[in-house]
């Protein structure tokens, strides 16, 4: 196999080989289901959120099992969050989608419908509850981001997508004591990149990363290195004389 894929190298052009390893990844490894409209699930059928992979691949390596999540906007991140989390709680602005996934969601989810974009922002507050994850990717962002911050527990983070449509948004959490890490890339089912953001005051929940004793990134390249080890540990035949 090595020879052969060393001979495809030789007489293939790379840029092809490339864009036939993009395909790939983007149409078998990672999955949508178009008769679901836009739920979607990788290769092992789990559903994704509507994120940057470098997010998700982020959020993937975090335990989240005891955590109250808080959603702008529902779908499929909503079966997301349903399997990672304690509880999730969403508010939906669009009617016939909000009638289309509620009575299918799982039984750790609350879906509310709001079509009033005064009322929107506010509905995180009759749930009496502060949130460890509140999740920024439906409707009125900005005011969105305004109503929630007293509802966001002090080592909790935000998440904010299409980080490139919202600059004042991500502007307004810095100026209250936020830091930012950005994940910049490809989405399921966009063919253009996007940038989804972590915000956070506290690095606390870095701590829950979870012991991966093998992390192999999807169409990423995995090997062991000879080197992933301590130098008196390494074998002399190895060493570069």
């Amino acid at each position: 196999m090595a020879k052969f894929k060393e001979a495809l190298r030789r007489v293939v052009p790379r840029q092809l080989l490339v864009w036939v390893k993009i395909y790939y990844i983007y149409q078998c490894l990672w999955k949508h289901t178009p008769e679901k409209g836009t739920f979607i699930q990788n290769a092992d059928h789990e559903h994704l959120p509507w994120i940057t992979y470098g997010a998700i691949e982020f959020l993937n390596h975090l335990d989240f099992s005891d955590a109250l999540v808080f959603e702008y906007g529902s779908g499929s991140s909503t079966f997301y969050w349903g399997a990672k989390a304690k509880n999730v709680y969403s508010v939906e602005r669009d009617r016939p989608w909000f009638e289309k996934i509620n009575p299918i969601i799982p039984k750790n989810c609350t879906l509310v419908h709001e079509s009033d974009e005064r009322n929107y922002p506010g509905r995180i507050s009759e749930f009496h509850a502060t949130f460890d994850v509140i999740v920024i990717d439906g409707a009125v962002r900005y005011p969105c981001m305004e109503a929630a911050l007293p509802f966001l527990k002090p080592k909790g983070i935000f998440i904010l997508d299409n980080l490139e449509w919202y600059p004042e948004t991500a502007k307004r959490l810095r100026e209250q004591g936020f830091f930012q890490i950005d994940f910049s890339g490809l989405t399921p089912q966009n063919a253009f990149t996007s940038c989804t953001s972590v915000f956070f005051r506290d690095p606390e929940f870095l701590k829950k990363r979870k012991e991966i004793p093998e992390w192999k990134p999807v169409g990423g390249r995995y090997l062991f290195a000879y080197d992933d080890k301590p130098l008196q540990l390494i074998h002399p035949s190895v060493l570069v004389r």
